[in-house]
Parts: structure tokens; C-alpha cells; sequence
């Protein structure tokens, strides 16, 4: 376990919050002709993002800090499921390398090659590698049991980003209904 891992999710939810914080802060670039004829009637007119909020209710802060949360991990997957990261172009390269010599796929070079790159595809083609001259059925359950665990891994930290999307809409009805 990587032990960098929590302090990379706080950073972040801290520049997510930050990023979404800059809308609501109120800040209206539009100008204004005449600063001293502004009334009240023209800011309730063209109510910023943080009225809007100040108005939702208390229901507005979980709703933001679900905001934050998605932002947060949807950088954090987006990160991590780079093409580079799960499909590196070196072991691709090298794959077609060793393939393309005369003598056929060396499976003790592929291996090595596999062994050199930590990705989901490298993963894959080494339970397949270590299965070789078994029966099909063997080395396709073998794969397809190594693919499910890659899958798993790659998907990992997308629950709270699914927990926010059903939790948010709710908090919503619940605060238009709330008359408080």
C-alpha cells in the first residue's frame, strides 16, 4: 500500500475545494457604469452563485461538499486511469518486438517484459504466460479471473463518487421542501 495515497486525496479535495470555492466567492467581474447609483434592487436583479447559496438553505453545504468530493476523486481517477498507466506504450513495443522474431512469441523474454512494467495489461499477460501449455479452459478462467481482479483495481474509488451522485439530488427535494 502506498502510504503517499491519503495525503494525495487530501490535496485533492483541498484544490478541488478551492477551484469550486472561486465561482461562489462572489466575485462579479461585470462593471458597473456608475458605482454610486447601485441600489439593492440591482443586486437582487443578478445574484451571484453565493447568494444563490446564502438563499438555498442549510442544505447547500452538504450539497458542496458532495461537489467537492466528486471533483476530488474524479481527478484522482482521472489520474490514475491515464493510457499510459494501464496500457504503457514500452511493453506494447517490446511485446510486438519479441513477437516479431522468427522463432515465435518468446514467453521467457514477454515475461521478464511483464515483469519489468507494473500495469493492468502487463498483469494479464503474465497469469497467461505462467498458464502456458495447460488446457484452453485453464488459461481462460486464469485470465479472465486476472482480469476481474485488474478491473477491480481500476474502479477502485469510484463508490464515493456514486454515493454523491445519489446522495446529492435528494438533498436537493429535501431542501425545497424544507421551509426553514
Amino acid at each position: 500500500m502506498n502510504l503517499f495515497r491519503p495525503f494525495k486525496m487530501i490535496a485533492f479535495v483541498f484544490f478541488a475545494g478551492i477551484i469550486l470555492m472561486i465561482p461562489l466567492s462572489g466575485v462579479s467581474f461585470a462593471q458597473v457604469e456608475n458605482p454610486a447609483a447601485q441600489d439593492t434592487t440591482a443586486i437582487a436583479a443578478n445574484p451571484t452563485v453565493w447568494d444563490l447559496a446564502i438563499d438555498g438553505g442549510i442544505f447547500m453545504i452538504p450539497i458542496a461538499c458532495c461537489s467537492i468530493i466528486v471533483i476530488a476523486f474524479a481527478l484522482e481517477r482521472m489520474i490514475g486511469l491515464r493510457t499510459n498507466k494501464v496500457l504503457p506504450p514500452q511493453l506494447l513495443a517490446g511485446l510486438q518486438k519479441i513477437n516479431a522474431q522468427d522463432k515465435g512469441l518468446d514467453a521467457r523474454k514477454a515475461y521478464q517484459l511483464c515483469q519489468e512494467s507494473n500495469s493492468a495489461m502487463a498483469n494479464v499477460i503474465r497469469t497467461a504466460i505462467l498458464k502456458i501449455g495447460r488446457s484452453y479452459a485453464e488459461v481462460e478462467k486464469a485470465v479472465e479471473d486476472s482480469v476481474a481482479r485488474e478491473a477491480a483495481k481500476l474502479a477502485n474509488n469510484i463508490r464515493p463518487i456514486n454515493v454523491c451522485a445519489s446522495i446529492s439530488p435528494l438533498l436537493g427535494l429535501l431542501g425545497t421542501v424544507y421551509d426553514g
